[in-house]
Protein backbone atom coordinates (compact mmCIF):
# COMPACT_ATOMS: atom_id res chain seq x y z
CA UNK A 1 0.00 0.00 0.00
CA UNK A 2 1.33 3.44 -0.90
CA UNK A 3 2.50 5.60 2.01
CA UNK A 4 1.32 9.06 3.00
CA UNK A 5 2.35 12.00 0.83
CA UNK A 6 5.08 13.95 2.64
CA UNK A 7 5.02 16.76 0.08
CA UNK A 8 7.85 15.14 -1.86
CA UNK A 9 10.44 15.94 0.80
CA UNK A 10 12.69 12.91 0.39
CA UNK A 11 15.43 14.30 2.60
CA UNK A 12 13.13 14.98 5.56
CA UNK A 13 14.78 13.83 8.78
CA UNK A 14 13.04 11.44 11.14
CA UNK A 15 11.79 14.04 13.61
CA UNK A 16 10.41 16.30 10.87
CA UNK A 17 8.70 13.31 9.30
CA UNK A 18 7.02 12.53 12.60
CA UNK A 19 5.79 16.08 12.95
CA UNK A 20 4.58 16.07 9.36
CA UNK A 21 2.51 12.98 10.12
CA UNK A 22 0.65 15.00 12.72
CA UNK A 23 -0.06 17.77 10.26
CA UNK A 24 -1.00 15.73 7.21
CA UNK A 25 -3.88 13.31 7.74
CA UNK A 26 -3.45 10.20 5.60
CA UNK A 27 -6.94 8.76 5.90
CA UNK A 28 -8.31 10.20 2.66
CA UNK A 29 -5.48 8.60 0.73
CA UNK A 30 -5.82 5.46 2.82
CA UNK A 31 -9.35 4.77 1.59
CA UNK A 32 -8.43 5.45 -2.04
CA UNK A 33 -5.58 2.96 -1.73
CA UNK A 34 -7.96 0.52 -0.03
CA UNK A 35 -10.21 0.33 -3.10
CA UNK A 36 -7.25 -0.09 -5.47
CA UNK A 37 -5.66 -2.81 -3.32
CA UNK A 38 -8.94 -4.75 -3.09
CA UNK A 39 -9.34 -4.72 -6.88
CA UNK A 40 -5.87 -6.14 -7.44
CA UNK A 41 -5.63 -8.61 -4.54
CA UNK A 42 -9.15 -9.90 -4.07
CA UNK A 43 -8.72 -9.69 -0.28
CA UNK A 44 -11.86 -8.61 1.59
CA UNK A 45 -11.84 -4.81 2.03
CA UNK A 46 -12.75 -5.00 5.74
CA UNK A 47 -9.60 -7.02 6.43
CA UNK A 48 -7.53 -4.45 4.55
CA UNK A 49 -9.26 -1.66 6.50
CA UNK A 50 -8.53 -3.26 9.88
CA UNK A 51 -4.90 -3.87 8.98
CA UNK A 52 -4.40 -0.35 7.62
CA UNK A 53 -6.15 1.24 10.61
CA UNK A 54 -3.95 -0.72 13.00
CA UNK A 55 -0.90 0.52 11.10
CA UNK A 56 -2.08 4.14 11.39
CA UNK A 57 -2.79 3.75 15.13
CA UNK A 58 0.70 2.33 15.75
CA UNK A 59 2.21 5.31 13.90
CA UNK A 60 0.10 7.76 15.89
CA UNK A 61 0.97 6.14 19.23
CA UNK A 62 4.64 6.27 18.31
CA UNK A 63 4.23 9.92 17.43
CA UNK A 64 2.44 10.73 20.69
CA UNK A 65 5.28 9.09 22.61
CA UNK A 66 7.71 11.28 20.66
CA UNK A 67 5.69 14.38 21.54
CA UNK A 68 5.60 13.56 25.23
CA UNK A 69 9.26 12.66 25.61
CA UNK A 70 10.99 15.01 23.18
CA UNK A 71 8.92 18.17 23.05
CA UNK A 72 6.99 18.06 26.32
CA UNK A 73 3.61 17.73 24.62
CA UNK A 74 4.26 20.60 22.23
CA UNK A 75 3.44 18.75 19.02
CA UNK A 76 0.42 20.29 17.37
CA UNK A 77 -1.80 20.02 14.31
CA UNK A 78 -1.91 22.72 11.66
CA UNK A 79 -4.65 23.71 9.20
CA UNK A 80 -4.01 25.92 6.20
CA UNK A 81 -0.56 26.92 7.39
CA UNK A 82 2.90 26.84 5.86
CA UNK A 83 4.76 23.64 6.63
CA UNK A 84 7.96 25.47 7.42
CA UNK A 85 9.40 28.97 7.39
CA UNK A 86 8.73 30.65 4.05
CA UNK A 87 11.83 31.42 1.95
CA UNK A 88 12.62 35.13 1.63
CA UNK A 89 15.38 37.52 0.60
CA UNK A 90 16.53 40.83 2.01
CA UNK A 91 15.94 43.60 -0.51
CA UNK A 92 17.32 46.41 1.65
CA UNK A 93 19.97 46.37 4.38
CA UNK A 94 20.89 49.11 6.86
CA UNK A 95 24.30 50.58 7.58
CA UNK A 96 26.03 47.43 8.83
CA UNK A 97 28.90 49.40 10.37
CA UNK A 98 26.57 50.00 13.29
CA UNK A 99 26.68 46.26 14.04
CA UNK A 100 30.45 46.46 14.32
CA UNK A 101 30.28 49.00 17.13
CA UNK A 102 32.27 52.13 17.79
CA UNK A 103 35.92 51.89 18.75
CA UNK A 104 36.50 48.86 20.94
CA UNK A 105 32.86 48.56 21.99
CA UNK A 106 30.59 46.06 20.25
CA UNK A 107 26.81 46.40 20.51
CA UNK A 108 25.28 44.52 23.40
CA UNK A 109 21.73 44.63 22.05
CA UNK A 110 20.52 44.76 18.45
CA UNK A 111 16.90 45.91 18.40
CA UNK A 112 14.64 45.11 15.46
CA UNK A 113 11.40 47.08 15.50
CA UNK A 114 8.59 45.56 13.43
CA UNK A 115 7.22 48.27 11.16
CA UNK A 116 5.37 48.67 7.86
CA UNK A 117 6.34 50.89 4.94
CA UNK A 118 3.55 53.45 5.39
CA UNK A 119 4.30 54.09 9.10
CA UNK A 120 6.99 56.73 8.56
CA UNK A 121 5.52 58.92 11.32
CA UNK A 122 5.81 56.15 13.90
CA UNK A 123 9.42 55.45 12.95
CA UNK A 124 10.23 59.15 13.26
CA UNK A 125 8.69 59.33 16.72
CA UNK A 126 10.85 56.38 17.80
CA UNK A 127 13.97 57.99 16.31
CA UNK A 128 13.18 61.18 18.21
CA UNK A 129 12.50 59.44 21.52
CA UNK A 130 13.84 56.14 22.82
CA UNK A 131 16.12 55.41 19.83
CA UNK A 132 17.72 58.87 19.99
CA UNK A 133 21.36 59.48 20.89
CA UNK A 134 20.16 62.59 22.71
CA UNK A 135 17.93 60.61 25.06
CA UNK A 136 20.00 57.46 25.56
CA UNK A 137 23.68 57.10 26.42
CA UNK A 138 23.41 53.41 25.43
CA UNK A 139 22.47 54.48 21.90
CA UNK A 140 25.11 57.22 21.90
CA UNK A 141 27.86 54.82 23.01
CA UNK A 142 26.87 52.16 20.48
CA UNK A 143 25.89 49.59 23.12
CA UNK A 144 22.42 49.43 21.57
CA UNK A 145 21.54 49.75 17.89
CA UNK A 146 18.00 50.07 16.58
CA UNK A 147 16.80 48.94 13.16
CA UNK A 148 13.32 48.85 11.62
CA UNK A 149 12.30 45.73 9.74
CA UNK A 150 9.74 46.03 6.93
CA UNK A 151 8.20 43.60 4.47
CA UNK A 152 7.52 44.36 0.82
CA UNK A 153 5.08 47.05 -0.29
CA UNK A 154 2.95 47.05 -3.45
CA UNK A 155 3.04 50.84 -3.61
CA UNK A 156 5.77 52.41 -5.75
CA UNK A 157 5.34 55.68 -3.86
CA UNK A 158 5.80 53.96 -0.50
CA UNK A 159 8.89 52.14 -1.78
CA UNK A 160 10.43 55.40 -3.04
CA UNK A 161 9.69 57.04 0.31
CA UNK A 162 11.36 54.15 2.18
CA UNK A 163 14.41 54.38 -0.11
CA UNK A 164 14.72 58.11 0.67
CA UNK A 165 14.33 57.34 4.36
CA UNK A 166 17.07 54.73 4.14
CA UNK A 167 19.46 57.26 2.59
CA UNK A 168 18.84 59.62 5.50
CA UNK A 169 19.00 57.16 8.40
CA UNK A 170 20.47 53.85 7.20
CA UNK A 171 18.39 51.92 9.74
CA UNK A 172 15.93 49.93 7.59
CA UNK A 173 15.85 46.21 6.87
CA UNK A 174 13.42 45.14 4.15
CA UNK A 175 12.55 41.66 2.89
CA UNK A 176 10.48 40.46 -0.06
CA UNK A 177 7.88 38.85 2.22
CA UNK A 178 4.31 40.02 1.71
CA UNK A 179 3.20 42.28 4.57
CA UNK A 180 0.39 40.44 6.40
CA UNK A 181 -0.55 39.18 9.85
CA UNK A 182 -0.09 35.56 8.79
CA UNK A 183 3.43 36.37 7.59
CA UNK A 184 4.43 37.98 10.88
CA UNK A 185 5.98 34.70 12.03
CA UNK A 186 8.22 34.75 8.92
CA UNK A 187 9.07 38.42 9.48
CA UNK A 188 10.33 37.64 12.99
CA UNK A 189 12.41 34.82 11.53
CA UNK A 190 13.92 37.46 9.23
CA UNK A 191 14.90 39.42 12.37
CA UNK A 192 16.79 36.38 13.64
CA UNK A 193 18.35 35.72 10.25
CA UNK A 194 19.55 39.31 9.98
CA UNK A 195 21.02 39.13 13.49
CA UNK A 196 22.90 35.86 12.96
CA UNK A 197 24.21 36.87 9.53
CA UNK A 198 25.13 40.51 10.05
CA UNK A 199 25.28 41.27 13.80
CA UNK A 200 26.56 37.99 15.18
CA UNK A 201 29.03 39.68 17.56
CA UNK A 202 26.24 41.33 19.55
CA UNK A 203 25.10 39.52 22.69
CA UNK A 204 21.34 39.91 22.35
CA UNK A 205 18.57 40.38 19.82
CA UNK A 206 15.58 42.44 20.93
CA UNK A 207 12.28 42.11 19.09
CA UNK A 208 9.95 45.06 19.63
CA UNK A 209 6.64 46.15 18.17
CA UNK A 210 6.34 49.75 17.00
CA UNK A 211 3.94 50.68 19.82
CA UNK A 212 6.41 50.28 22.70
CA UNK A 213 8.75 52.74 24.41
CA UNK A 214 11.98 51.34 25.86
CA UNK A 215 14.42 52.77 28.41
CA UNK A 216 17.73 51.23 27.29
CA UNK A 217 19.93 52.90 29.91
CA UNK A 218 17.80 51.56 32.74
CA UNK A 219 17.76 48.12 31.13
CA UNK A 220 21.53 47.87 30.70
CA UNK A 221 22.29 49.31 34.14
CA UNK A 222 20.71 46.22 35.69
CA UNK A 223 21.39 43.62 33.00
CA UNK A 224 24.03 40.94 33.59
CA UNK A 225 25.66 40.06 30.28
CA UNK A 226 27.44 36.70 30.32
CA UNK A 227 27.50 33.35 28.55
CA UNK A 228 24.62 32.10 30.69
CA UNK A 229 22.34 35.03 29.84
CA UNK A 230 23.15 34.61 26.14
CA UNK A 231 21.33 31.27 26.27
CA UNK A 232 18.07 32.68 27.69
CA UNK A 233 14.99 34.74 26.86
CA UNK A 234 13.97 37.84 28.84
CA UNK A 235 10.39 39.02 28.69
CA UNK A 236 6.99 39.32 30.31
CA UNK A 237 5.98 35.66 30.59
CA UNK A 238 2.42 34.51 29.98
CA UNK A 239 1.41 31.36 31.87
CA UNK A 240 -1.51 28.96 31.42
CA UNK A 241 -2.90 30.79 28.39
CA UNK A 242 -5.77 28.94 26.74
CA UNK A 243 -6.24 28.95 22.95
CA UNK A 244 -9.16 31.08 21.76
CA UNK A 245 -11.83 28.84 20.22
CA UNK A 246 -14.21 31.62 19.06
CA UNK A 247 -14.44 31.31 15.27
CA UNK A 248 -14.48 35.00 14.34
CA UNK A 249 -11.74 36.03 16.75
CA UNK A 250 -8.46 37.29 15.27
CA UNK A 251 -6.54 34.79 17.41
CA UNK A 252 -8.88 31.84 16.85
CA UNK A 253 -7.08 28.50 16.94
CA UNK A 254 -8.86 25.25 16.11
CA UNK A 255 -8.33 22.10 18.15
CA UNK A 256 -6.68 20.51 15.13
CA UNK A 257 -4.02 23.24 15.16
CA UNK A 258 -3.48 23.11 18.92
CA UNK A 259 -5.26 20.24 20.73
CA UNK A 260 -3.97 20.94 24.24
CA UNK A 261 -5.83 22.98 26.87
CA UNK A 262 -2.98 25.47 27.37
CA UNK A 263 -0.15 26.93 25.35
CA UNK A 264 3.34 26.45 26.77
CA UNK A 265 4.66 29.39 28.79
CA UNK A 266 5.73 32.07 26.32
CA UNK A 267 6.84 35.70 26.03
CA UNK A 268 4.29 38.46 25.54
CA UNK A 269 4.81 39.55 21.94
CA UNK A 270 5.35 43.34 22.04
CA UNK A 271 8.83 43.02 23.57
CA UNK A 272 11.34 40.28 24.26
CA UNK A 273 15.12 39.79 24.31
CA UNK A 274 16.79 36.63 23.02
CA UNK A 275 20.37 35.72 23.89
CA UNK A 276 22.77 35.14 21.01
CA UNK A 277 23.06 31.38 21.52
CA UNK A 278 19.30 31.06 21.99
CA UNK A 279 18.72 32.90 18.69
CA UNK A 280 20.89 30.38 16.84
CA UNK A 281 19.14 27.40 18.38
CA UNK A 282 15.59 28.73 17.94
CA UNK A 283 16.27 29.77 14.34
CA UNK A 284 17.58 26.31 13.50
CA UNK A 285 14.74 24.58 15.33
CA UNK A 286 12.14 26.62 13.43
CA UNK A 287 13.04 24.74 10.24
CA UNK A 288 12.06 21.43 11.84
CA UNK A 289 8.57 22.37 13.06
CA UNK A 290 5.36 23.25 11.22
CA UNK A 291 4.80 27.00 11.47
CA UNK A 292 2.36 28.29 14.08
CA UNK A 293 0.92 31.67 13.05
CA UNK A 294 1.33 33.46 16.40
CA UNK A 295 5.04 34.27 16.42
CA UNK A 296 5.44 34.82 20.16
CA UNK A 297 3.92 31.42 20.97
CA UNK A 298 5.86 29.72 18.17
CA UNK A 299 9.36 31.06 18.89
CA UNK A 300 9.34 31.72 22.64
CA UNK A 301 6.90 28.99 23.66
CA UNK A 302 6.86 26.00 21.33
CA UNK A 303 10.43 26.18 20.02
CA UNK A 304 12.11 27.55 23.15
CA UNK A 305 10.24 24.94 25.21
CA UNK A 306 11.28 22.10 22.92
CA UNK A 307 14.90 23.20 23.38
CA UNK A 308 14.48 23.77 27.14
CA UNK A 309 15.65 27.38 26.78
CA UNK A 310 15.05 29.30 30.00
CA UNK A 311 12.61 32.22 30.16
CA UNK A 312 13.45 35.00 32.63
CA UNK A 313 10.33 36.82 33.78
CA UNK A 314 10.51 40.62 33.52
CA UNK A 315 6.75 41.06 33.85
CA UNK A 316 7.07 43.62 36.65
CA UNK A 317 9.35 45.75 34.46
CA UNK A 318 7.09 45.79 31.38
CA UNK A 319 4.09 48.08 31.95
CA UNK A 320 0.92 47.81 29.90
CA UNK A 321 -0.72 51.13 30.71
CA UNK A 322 -4.12 49.89 29.48
CA UNK A 323 -4.13 47.08 32.03
CA UNK A 324 -2.73 49.27 34.82
CA UNK A 325 -4.08 52.77 34.14
CA UNK A 326 -4.08 53.83 37.79
CA UNK A 327 -0.46 52.95 38.55
CA UNK A 328 1.52 56.15 39.04
CA UNK A 329 4.30 54.86 41.30
CA UNK A 330 7.06 53.17 39.27
CA UNK A 331 8.68 49.88 40.18
CA UNK A 332 11.74 50.67 42.33
CA UNK A 333 14.71 48.67 43.54
CA UNK A 334 16.19 48.75 47.04
CA UNK A 335 18.34 51.72 46.06
CA UNK A 336 15.22 53.71 45.10
CA UNK A 337 16.01 53.55 41.40
CA UNK A 338 13.11 53.09 38.94
CA UNK A 339 13.11 49.69 37.21
CA UNK A 340 10.35 49.90 34.59
CA UNK A 341 11.97 49.49 31.17
CA UNK A 342 9.04 49.14 28.74
CA UNK A 343 5.82 51.12 28.40
CA UNK A 344 3.10 50.14 25.91
CA UNK A 345 0.84 50.23 23.88
CA UNK A 346 1.37 53.68 22.36
CA UNK A 347 -0.90 53.99 19.36
CA UNK A 348 0.26 57.24 17.73
CA UNK A 349 3.51 59.17 17.20
CA UNK A 350 2.41 61.70 19.82
CA UNK A 351 1.60 58.96 22.36
CA UNK A 352 4.99 57.39 21.63
CA UNK A 353 6.94 60.52 22.54
CA UNK A 354 4.75 61.30 25.56
CA UNK A 355 4.97 57.69 26.74
CA UNK A 356 8.75 57.70 26.55
CA UNK A 357 8.95 61.00 28.47
CA UNK A 358 6.72 59.50 31.17
CA UNK A 359 8.95 56.41 31.33
CA UNK A 360 12.09 58.55 31.47
CA UNK A 361 10.72 60.84 34.18
CA UNK A 362 9.87 58.00 36.61
CA UNK A 363 11.14 58.82 40.09
CA UNK A 364 11.17 56.77 43.27
CA UNK A 365 10.36 58.44 46.60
Amino acid sequence: MAGCDMHGDKDMDAESAKLALLKDSCFGKLFRNLVMYHRHSGIHPLFILYAASAFEIVKLLSLMEYCDSNTRKMCHFQEKASRTIMPYNFTMLPNLERCRGSGKKLPVIVTTVLSVAKEYGTRQSIRRSWASRRHSRSIKNGLVVVFFILSATNSDNELLAVQREQKLYGDIIMSDLVESYDNLVHKVHACMSFFTNYCREASFLMKADDDVAIHFDRLLDSFQVNSDSEEKLFCSILNNTEPIRVLNDKWYVSESRWPLKFYPNYCNGPFYIIGREAVKRISKQSLRFPVFTMEDIFYTGILAGSLEIGLVNWKARVLNHLEYPTIEVPLCDRYSSPQTIVYYPLSSPREMEEGFLKLKSDKCH
